[in-house]
Formats: C-alpha cells, sequence, structure tokens
C-alpha cells in the first residue's frame, strides 16, 4: 500500500496559491513565475556545484518579464552578461583563477539560464485565448500523468525503464501515467470546448513531454550525485522537482493549442 500521507501534506500550502495564482492571471501570476524561477535556480547551482549565477538569474528576470509584456528588449538585461560572463570573471578574480574553472562555471550558468529560461513560456500560456482554462488543463494532465505513473509503478512496476537515472521508474508506471493524462485530457477538455479525440491525444502528447521533463532533471540530479534538486517539500524534493515536468510539458500545450491543431 503506498503511503500519500507525507507527500500530500507537504503541497497543502503551496498548490492552493498556485492554483490561485493561475486563476487570477496578472501580476500575482508574474511574481508566481518569477519566484518558482529564482527558487528552481537555486537548486541548480546547488546541484551543479556553482556559486551565484548571477547572469543566469538576471535572465530568469528578463525572460518571463519579456514574454509576459510582449517586450523583447528586456532581454537585454540578460543576454549580454550570460554571454560576457567568461571575460567577466577573468577581468575580477584571482590571477591564478583558471580557465578551465571559469569555463565549467559558465556552461553550467548557460545550462541553468536556457533550461529554466522554459519558464518563459508559462505567461505566454497563460496570455493566449482561453489560457487560463488551457494552463489548467495542462496542469492537471501534468500531475495525473504523475500521480498515475507513481501509484501503478509503486504497485505493479519493477523498475527497468531507465534504471541508470531513475531506478525506481518502469514502463508500466511510465503507460500508466500517459492513460492517465490522455483520459484526464479528453475529461477536462469537453469542459473547455474541444472534442474528446484530439484532446485525449493532446493529453498523450503532454503527459509524454511531461515524462521526458522528468527524466531531463533526473540526468541532472544523478549527474550532481542527488536525489532530489532540494528540500523544499518533504516527500517531494525541491521546487525543480515539483516543476521539471511542467517545463517540458506547457511548450507543447502551447503548440497544440495556438496552432490550430486541435481544431
Amino acid at each position: 500500500m503506498v503511503d500519500l500521507g507525507p507527500r500530500v501534506s507537504s503541497l497543502i500550502r503551496f498548490v492552493p496559491v498556485f492554483l490561485a495564482a493561475i486563476y487570477f492571471g496578472g501580476p500575482l501570476f508574474l511574481l508566481l513565475v518569477l519566484v518558482v524561477a529564482q527558487l528552481a535556480a537555486a537548486e541548480m547551482e546547488n546541484l551543479l556545484g556553482s556559486e551565484r549565477m548571477w547572469s543566469a538569474r538576471i535572465t530568469l528576470v528578463a525572460m518571463p518579464l519579456a514574454a509576459a509584456y510582449g517586450a523583447p528588449h528586456l532581454l537585454f538585461l540578460g543576454y549580454p552578461l550570460l554571454l560576457l560572463e567568461p571575460a567577466i570573471a577573468l577581468f575580477t578574480r584571482r590571477a591564478d583563477v583558471e580557465w578551465q574553472s571559469v569555463m565549467q562555471r559558465w556552461q553550467a550558468t548557460v545550462l541553468t539560464a536556457f533550461y529554466l529560461g522554459l519558464f518563459a513560456v508559462w505567461p505566454v500560456l497563460r496570455g493566449i485565448e482561453s489560457g487560463r482554462e488551457i494552463f489548467l488543463w495542462a496542469v492537471l494532465v501534468v500531475w495525473l500523468n504523475d500521480a498515475g505513473a507513481y501509484l501503478i509503478g509503486s504497485r505493479w512496476g519493477n523498475g527497468g525503464m531507465v534504471p541508470q537515472l531513475s531506478p525506481k521508474k518502469s514502463w508500466i508506471g511510465a503507460i500508466g501515467g500517459l492513460v492517465a493524462g490522455g483520459a484526464v485530457g479528453a475529461g477536462v477538455g469537453s469542459f473547455i470546448g474541444y472534442p474528446g479525440f484530439s484532446m485525449f491525444a493532446a493529453g498523450l502528447a503532454t503527459a509524454v513531454a511531461a515524462q521526458f521533463g522528468d527524466l531531463f532533471a533526473s540526468f541532472i540530479k544523478r549527474t550532481s550525485g542527488s536525489k532530489d534538486s532540494g528540500s523544499l517539500f518533504p516527500g517531494h524534493g525541491g521546487m525543480l522537482d515539483r516543476t521539471d515536468s511542467l517545463l517540458f510539458a506547457l511548450p507543447v500545450a502551447l503548440l497544440l493549442f495556438s496552432s490550430g491543431l486541435l481544431g
């Protein structure tokens, strides 16, 4: 029997705020995106063994702002610093700092900025027509995918999917998550005016992306020798652990709903 107590109780305070920000949108939602991105960046710094990545941090403020307000010039707040960081580091540090260490830190910074830059998709998705409903639809698909994979995998799975990244993940769990994601996609989709079959396919595609997002984060964590990205949510890990699936899933949802593929 799977004990869900610790996993559920650790999210009681976060989920209502998260859902309320999505529902009301506006500055509250943008503030949520900015805070979540900065918390995830702090966890990436710990995972990658890097000092404070100021250029990445600034970029992760600029990108959501640029996306939310349609102001690409705001990207100039971060990208020049990101590109110039190796030179800045060499000129402002001790003479005995090695070029190799500077480049390793820069690589970590660029990875963080571009990976977590996917948070900029959030205000774009929220801002399209029926964005509130579509965003909530995508979140429910991802959550049901995660829950289905966890419950079915814990009950019937025996690992073996990608043991080098996540020993507990199983094929039966992954399939269960996909079915759950597709089913909730079709079910909820009918309430927002989209036909059932196309929404099942959309839910399935979004769930697949969510699983790849989880695996990508697992790759980063395993490379750093960590099980979780942090300890912000007992039983769940850190902020990145809670948003890694959404980082890959929401761009897919944006593509599906903004391209006219769903009718």
